[in-house]
């Protein structure tokens, strides 16, 4: 604080004028600056949980995508020897086959023996490598078109190890899956042993340029073959099935079935609708949702009890992505039966504070009697009521709901519920809806005349997520509100210094103002010292 050096000097009027400016200007200056500080700081506040917000409402969409397409449909297999795999992205149908295992496929295993260590010498060029099938007697072999020959230059190869590495090493697509080593079958005797590909018509043809060290060519050299390529035999709902592999992508749609071992009876595997499962999906879902919803409900609360408010208490913007996400949790889902399907009819239920929960009873009866159903919840789809018309969605352009098929001499027509039209592009058995409500409705049927019910409809995960997609992606509400945060937190910053260069001019006008009237007051002090030694002066000359 400034010294008053005039009052410490009394030559003034004696009061201290610095302390008085001060109090002075800070009476004025403290709840402006509070005030603006105030806004400071619910900015800082409002900014924080706006990000907070994105991150869960990001969070959220990760955990339920990772439901979708989960309708409660399970896969299964009753013996650990067939192993199913879903690898397509379609979601799962139900499905039951019975499979039985007969033999598994099995490699070519070729040995070319009589070197005393693993590293004994070799001179070559090259292996030229094709893949087909032998005959029984290694006399006649029929190259697999599947398969282009490759020649293999062997010629840096100056042991049987480094022939061995080559080999294995090789990119080429015709080598890939074929593999080769070194095994010690006593002391001091060592074989290269290849292996093939699985299967009957993926045997190896190899010619050696450089001699017969490696050739496997010709019935002269069937002692090298130890066993020949095998396929996989199997009985797939009383048909026979024969592979060149025990991982089979191509006999079921959209699964990978591996084999294991031969079955000694057949065996079930099945795409069945599992309760246990869509209960934990359900759950799930149920369990995100009330996060966002304890979230949101947090930060857009009023403070009691000498509590602060929420970060966003007042804010339109997330008072209305509340009312959004209650909204949608009471909302009929369209497009997956007749009628629409709520969340309720599988027992989630609104309690007093907002939060949800799940009524398992309710949730086992409407599941068991509408398994099908599930799907309104974590796979959008388009269905039909017809057998002979398949239906599927390309994009996510269209409107959920109920629409009428008409197709009259291969030309095809969809009508939604208000009676709007539209004509479906047609190829051969393909039919397309190119805009309308249906826009990126495809539908195959081989019948040239025929009606249908199409159902179209978009999931309850993937409803809310794509709302939630909408409100992160750049340039948003969301983010517009966070800009605007900025440049008002910008703004009051300038306020805050507008009001520091006001005080101080302040201070100097109350300064001179009180300087003047320091001046004033020391002059009427030296008046009066003048009139006292004056009347001192007279009353001695009096005496």
């Amino acid at each position: 604080m400034a010294v008053d050096y005039i009052s410490a000097l009394n030559a003034g009027s004696g009061l201290n004028t610095t302390q008085i400016i001060d109090s002075l200007i800070d009476a004025e200056k403290a709840p402006k600056a509070a005030a603006i500080q105030e806004k400071i700081d619910d900015a800082d506040i409002a900014i924080s949980s706006l990000g907070l917000l994105k991150t869960e409402l990001s969070t959220f969409n990760s955990n339920v995508n990772s439901l979708a397409g989960q309708n409660g449909i399970t896969l299964s297999s009753s013996s650990s020897s067939i192993i199913v795999e879903k690898t397509g992205t379609d979601p799962l149908t139900s499905f039951n086959h019975s499979i039985a295992v007969s033999a598994l496929a099995e490699q070519q295993v070729l040995e070319f023996g009589g070197f005393s260590t693993a590293t004994d010498p070799v001179s070559l060029g090259n292996l030229t490598f094709t893949v087909g099938t032998w005959d029984s007697g290694i006399s006649s072999f029929s190259a697999n078109s599947n398969y282009s020959a490759y020649s293999l230059d062997v010629s840096s190869a100056s042991t049987i190890g480094d022939v061995v590495s080559i080999i294995n090493n090789s990119t080429d697509a015709s080598l890939a899956g074929i593999q080769a080593s070194i095994l010690q079958t006593e002391e001091n005797s060592f074989s290269v042993v290849i292996k093939s590909h699985f299967g009957e018509d993926r045997e190896l043809h190899i010619a050696d340029s450089a001699g017969s060290t490696f050739e496997f060519s010709s019935s002269t050299d069937a002692a090298h073959q130890i066993s020949g390529g095998v396929n996989a035999s199997l009985t797939v709902d009383g048909i026979s099935v024969s592979r060149n592999t025990n991982v089979i992508t191509d006999l079921l749609d959209d699964m990978s079935v591996e084999i294991t071992a031969v079955t000694t009876s057949t065996q079930t595997v099945s795409a069945e609708y599992n309760k246990a499962s869509a209960l934990t999906t359900m759950n799930g879902i149920v369990d995100e949702l009330n996060f966002v919803l304890a979230f949101l409900d947090k930060e857009t609360a009023a403070g009691e009890n000498g509590e602060d408010d929420g970060g966003l208490y007042g804010d339109p913007f997330a008072d209305s992505l509340m009312n959004s996400v209650r909204s949608f949790t009471a909302s009929p889902i369209e497009g997956f039966s007749a009628e629409s399907v709520y969340l309720s009819f599988f027992g989630v239920l609104t309690n007093r504070d907002g939060t949800l929960s799940l009524d398992e009873d309710t949730f086992s009866t409407y599941f068991t009697a509408y398994p099908d159903h599930f799907s309104a919840l974590t796979q959008s789809r388009a269905t039909t009521d017809n057998a002979a018309v398949s239906a599927s969605i390309t994009g996510d352009y269209f409107t959920p709901g109920t629409y009428s098929l008409d197709i009259e001499s291969s030309t095809g027509e969809i009508q939604d519920s208000e009676d709007n039209k539209t004509t479906l592009s047609s190829s051969s058995t393909i039919y397309v809806a190119a805009s309308g409500g249906a826009t990126g409705l495809n539908l195959e049927t081989s019948s040239t005349s025929t009606t249908a019910n199409v159902y179209m409809g978009r999931s309850f995960i993937d409803t809310i997520s794509n709302y939630f997609d909408g409100i992160l992606e750049s340039n948003s509400d969301i983010d517009t509100k966070l800009q605007t945060l900025g440049i008002n937190k910008t703004d009051y910053g300038v306020e805050l210094e507008n009001l520091e260069s006001r005080m101080a001019s302040k201070r100097e006008v109350y300064q001179g103002q009180f300087g003047a009237m320091e001046g004033t007051v020391a002059s009427f002090k030296k008046t009066g010292d003048y009139m006292t030694n004056f009347m001192e002066s007279w009353r001695a000359g009096l005496g």
